[in-house]
């Protein structure tokens, strides 16, 4: 009877350690299926599964041995996928925008470029250009200052065997050149010397250098007796008819300015060097007049003052500047004295006390 009873209590702890087994089975297939189908929540290691109208919770340490179906590792998988497509967007995106400031800067910077190239270019071709007045300059200047003295003698002996002296200064030296112009080896002689004035570049211009040429071959007064036609009733000599020397000029000048034709010299002979020589001898009359050193001598006295004035002012000085002309030399006083001049010995100067010829320009301290 015992046997009987505890075979029949083996044979239950069996069933129900078997109810037990299909119990915790379906448990887990419940907790594995609601943890693919429902969302969960994950606090302090404890996932809370909804399961219809039960909650049913389990540790991480029982998720751990579930195990994962094929559909739950495709979708972690693509979700990874977009997260890491979406952050490649991302980067591809700043390097776009990166890019395209790159490319913006890049435009503006050939832009400038190109922009300063043209500036460099057109400023080489003024420079260039420039270089070139310069050059012409300093050659047109280097003539002048070597020839200068050599053509207003005797320059040479065969020039000086012909009784010829430039700059011609009467109507009888001109006709005397115009007779020995006849010898074209004189002529190329006088063309060669005085080619030394203007140059032979070609690109100078008669406006610039005819009046230095024509000082060189005539007088201003010699100009002034003559007229380029003639005037019936009229002393002056006709111009036009010296034809060689007419010729003469206009070889010279032709050197120095390939543009100019004979017409041109002809109208600058007329209307620059004949028609305007009175004007010039007055010009220069009067530069003679105001360099004058016996009509523009300065005087300066020097006065200290006396016992009698103020004992402050015993050490100034007063500077009078005695001159003729107050608007014309004042300036030039001034500037003496800015130099640090003080005056001649009194001995050597004669003061002149009228008023209207006495400047005192200021008191400066003695030295």
């Amino acid at each position: 009877m015992m046997d009987n009873k505890e075979t029949k209590k083996d044979n239950d702890n069996v069933t129900m350690n078997d109810m037990n087994k299909t119990t915790m089975n379906e448990y887990n297939s419940n907790i594995y299926f609601n943890h693919a189908s429902t969302s969960y929540n994950t606090i302090d290691d404890t996932v809370a599964i909804e399961t219809g109208a039960s909650k049913i919770i389990a540790t991480n340490e029982n998720l751990t041995t579930i195990p994962e179906t094929e559909s739950q590792t495709g979708e972690t998988l693509i979700s990874l996928r977009l997260i890491e497509f979406n952050q490649i967007i991302t980067e591809n995106s700043g390097l776009q925008a990166e890019n395209k400031i790159l490319k913006e800067s890049n435009l503006k910077f050939q832009n400038l470029k190109e922009e300063t190239d043209r500036g460099f270019k057109a400023l080489q071709v003024q420079l260039d250009k420039l270089y070139d007045i310069l050059k012409h300059k300093q050659s047109y200047i280097d003539t002048i200052s070597t020839a200068g003295t050599s053509v207003s003698t005797n320059f040479d002996e065969e020039i000086a065997q012909r009784n010829i002296q430039f700059p011609i200064n009467s109507i009888k030296n001109l006709e005397l050149l115009e007779d020995q112009l006849i010898d074209t080896n004189f002529e190329k002689v006088l063309v060669k010397k005085f080619s030394r004035i203007c140059g032979t570049s070609g690109m100078l211009k008669i406006s610039k250098i005819g009046l230095q040429l024509t000082r060189c071959l005539f007088t201003d007064e010699l100009l002034n007796q003559l007229t380029w036609k003639g005037i019936k009733g009229c002393t002056k000599v006709p111009f036009m008819n010296f034809i060689k020397t007419r010729n003469l000029f206009f070889k010279i000048i032709h050197l120095a300015d390939k543009c100019c034709s004979a017409k041109d010299s002809d109208v600058f002979l007329q209307n620059s060097a004949i028609k305007h020589s009175g004007q010039r001898m007055k010009r220069n009359s009067s530069a003679m007049k105001i360099i004058n050193p016996k009509k523009n001598k300065i005087e300066i006295e020097k006065k200290t003052s006396t016992e009698n004035e103020d004992p402050s002012s015993n050490n100034l000085e007063t500077i009078i500047i005695n001159t003729p002309d107050k608007e014309i030399h004042e300036e030039e006083a001034n500037e003496l004295l800015r130099d640090g001049f003080r005056g001649l010995d009194d001995k050597e100067n004669k003061i002149d006390d009228t008023p209207d010829k006495k400047i005192v320009l200021l008191k400066h301290r003695k030295q």
